[in-house]
């Protein structure tokens, strides 16, 4: 799947509290944000409430406070609490008055742990400063949390951002990763038992929890089997409860049986495999009939009839109402397009045909017209390398790719990043003329993207050269099939 080459790796985690991982084995997370209902006027209401309480009446009790910088400090954790309740599309202006304000704080003297953790979180995260800098920040104010008394629910976040600031610098911080993942657990159990927490503030931090521990499944196991209880406890017949039961159990059981081919799966793979689904099933199924709005749920179960193969009606059913929910869930576009690949439950006439309707489509919009990007890109993986470059080549597909970033590029005008993406198959494409449009609308370039500096300037001269050429190589249907 391709993305936006302004995604870079730092931004995805940096922003992680905001946007989520597009994971299909493990179960795609849809941002609890633009879940239906997140709009209720008494859940933000007490969910404001709370994050003040936690944040700004902790402080006032328990943290470093002074005439000198209370104001601007208040002030930064007042601004947090209202970044959490309303979760706001645009996060730029309350990120940018929290950062002033906890400048202003410790410019006056302020040493607390939680202004501290503030400016790291939303201002070097931001920057563009050295990895191991930003990870002994991330470190640092995570450990003066931990060791403070603030709530557990802020103990939580700073050594979630820890691990995963810590997981970004590769196996020689393997070791000190798992320690912050522990301590998160620890911290995360007092937040589950705990009945007067929102539960939005539940959904948020199990979210990012499984997404956390998507590829450990020790640590996943112990984290869910740790908070099912007071989960179920404080909130049995809220939706949320279930939609968590059956994300653990889409991945739980995606862990037992493994990525690889089916004849690589052992007996017990399959049995934990389908058993697991199963509970999943039950669970996300509970959770619609709880919430039939929550965008999320008909989403993952996508992933759950991927395992099960019940039937397409079965998964049409699913695609239809994570649709009416939301017209540009490029997710659930996803899921489908990967159910119909030749590999799973259909060929690849049926998946371009599906690509193809996501350009057309008048009501679908949003990242969906480029689904059919990735089916091609799909498709051109099967053979190898070799017949991949031949792949792009072929006139019909590259009609396909032309037509799904044109459509893109116009329902998303301010998406030039995504130029870089077109750039780049129309050089694969040897498409010339297509690739010296898209060049002077770059924008900022990202060489890296292109392969290095180097690369890029080869790109560029290969199209200036052949300016004007038509293509006229043309490749038989099997390229594509």
């Amino acid at each position: 799947m391709f993305c936006d080459m302004e995604c870079s790796s730092r931004s995805r985690l940096r922003n992680c509290c905001w946007l989520a991982a597009l994971l299909l084995i493990s179960g795609l997370d849809v941002t609890p944000a633009i879940a239906a209902l997140s709009d209720n006027s008494a859940a933000v209401s007490k969910r404001l409430a709370w994050n003040k309480e936690t944040l700004v009446g902790a402080y006032e009790k328990i943290g470093h406070n002074g005439p000198a910088w209370d104001t601007p400090a208040k002030g930064a954790l007042s601004d947090t609490a209202t970044l959490r309740a309303t979760q706001p599309s645009d996060v730029e202006p309350l990120r940018k008055a929290i950062v002033r304000q906890c400048d202003e704080a410790l410019r006056a003297g302020c040493k607390d742990p939680m202004i501290a953790y503030l400016r790291t979180r939303f201002d070097l995260a931001y920057r563009d400063i050295p990895e191991p800098e930003l990870t002994r920040a991330f470190v640092a104010a995570a450990d003066n949390l931990i060791a403070s008394k603030y709530p557990d629910i802020r103990k939580v976040y700073a050594s979630m951002r820890a691990a995963q600031q810590l997981k970004s610098q590769g196996t020689n911080a393997t070791t000190l990763m798992h320690h912050y993942r522990r301590a998160a657990m620890r911290s995360v159990t007092n937040v589950v038992a705990d009945k007067d927490v929102p539960v939005e503030e539940i959904d948020d931090v199990c979210s990012e929890f499984l997404a956390l521990l998507e590829n450990n499944a020790t640590q996943l196991e112990r984290f869910y089997y740790s908070i099912e209880t007071p989960l179920f406890q404080n909130w049995t017949n809220d939706y949320r409860s279930w939609l968590v039961k059956g994300r653990f159990y889409i991945q739980h059981a995606w862990q037992a049986r493994g990525i690889g081919l089916a004849h690589t799966v052992s007996d017990e793979g399959w049995k934990l495999f389908r058993e697991r689904l199963a509970l999943a099933a039950n669970a996300l199924e509970r959770s619609w009939e709880l919430n039939p709005h929550d965008l999320r749920i008909p989403t993952h179960m996508l992933t759950v009839e991927l395992g099960q193969g019940k039937g397409r009606h079965r998964m049409d059913l699913w695609f239809l109402r994570a649709m009416e929910i939301d017209t540009n869930n490029f997710q659930a576009c996803v899921q489908k397009y990967n159910y119909l690949l030749p590999k799973w439950y259909g060929s690849a006439e049926d998946a371009l045909q599906f690509g193809r309707q996501c350009v057309k489509s008048p009501i679908w919009g949003g990242r969906v017209p480029l689904v059919l990007v990735d089916v091609h890109t799909s498709l051109a993986a099967v053979d190898g390398d070799k017949k991949s470059k031949q792949y792009w080549k072929n006139p019909e597909v590259w009609t396909d790719v032309k037509a799904a970033y044109e459509k893109f590029l116009t329902l998303n005008p301010a998406a030039t990043g995504w130029r870089h993406n077109y750039a780049r198959h129309a050089w694969w494409a040897e498409q010339w003329d297509d690739l010296n449009r898209q060049i002077p609308l770059l924008g900022p370039i990202n060489y890296e993207y292109f392969g290095g500096k180097s690369e890029f300037e080869k790109m560029s001269a290969e199209a200036k050269e052949h300016a004007s050429t038509p293509t006229t190589k043309s490749l038989t249907s099997d390229a594509i099939k």
